[in-house]
């Protein structure tokens, strides 16, 4: 694969699959808010009479009592710690997880449906559909591509293991290189759960999967800026090399990587 790297050891691909650059896009923005958290932070700090004169314009409500009390405590600087951004970081953190990884999902979603287009055998199966699912779209390709997306919606919530043997099965592709990879990748997902289903606070299912978890049942899981950057970091390389695979193997439509 021809790659360049960053300085933060993210791999930079010279060619790469639309899929990748659908979801390498979001890696990029989602690195560049946190980065803009960080500025707005130490801007925060270094002038914060000026920040809290234009809090207290927005938050001002003549005859809103919760208005008012808001404007009193920030105005006797009691308040201050809705000036931290730190204040924010597990609300934060955990939506930009989630995301992070519904990302990587989709992305497993769009790479497929472009190998269906290469290669439609890949669909063929025993599986029936309905007719009004089939009539719902106005060419093949489009059907090919809602039933790839259907498909790899079914096997996520079957589950790891389901995923890994459609890819080995279907496509060839060993989609994890090692047992810890895996293992790794199914916690992600399970995190990702429990943050959308159950606001990130840790169920006994969950930590009878993991045991090796060091948190409580009914304790809150947590991302601060940097964990996400890191996982930003790990996905962003898994996805490049997967991306080469899957391309190479299919044949499938490359560009040349003019992302930033």
């Amino acid at each position: 694969m021809e790659h360049t790297a960053n300085k933060f050891g993210a791999i930079i691909p010279k060619y790469i699959t639309k899929s990748y650059v659908n979801f390498a896009n979001e890696i990029y923005q989602s690195e560049l808010f946190i980065i803009l958290i960080f500025i707005g932070g130490e801007y925060i700090l270094e002038n914060k009479e000026d920040v809290r004169k234009k809090i207290i314009e927005m938050y001002s409500d003549p005859g809103n009592e919760a208005a008012e009390k808001m404007v009193e405590l920030i105005k006797l600087g009691q308040a201050d710690n809705y000036l931290d951004v730190e204040t924010y970081e597990q609300f934060y953190g955990q939506m930009c997880y989630a995301r992070t990884i519904d990302n990587v999902l989709t992305y497993f979603k769009e790479i497929l449906g472009e190998i269906i287009i290469k290669k439609p055998d890949i669909l063929k199966s025993k599986e029936t559909e309905r007719l009004d699912f089939i009539l719902n779209y106005d060419s093949i390709n489009e059907l090919r591509i809602a039933l790839s997306e259907k498909k790899i919606e079914q096997l996520f919530y079957a589950g790891i293991d389901k995923i890994e043997s459609y890819f080995k099965d279907r496509l060839g592709v060993e989609l994890f290189k090692s047992e810890e990879t895996k293992t790794e990748f199914n916690q992600a997902i399970k995190n990702r759960n429990l943050i959308v289903h159950n606001r990130g606070i840790m169920s006994k299912g969950y930590l009878k999967e993991f045991p090796h978890c060091t948190l409580n049942e009914g304790d809150i899981i947590k991302f601060g800026y940097v964990d996400i950057s890191r996982v930003n970091l790990i996905l962003i390389n898994f996805v490049a090399y997967l991306d080469n695979e899957l391309a190479t193997k299919f044949k499938l439509d490359l560009f040349e990587n003019n992302l930033d």
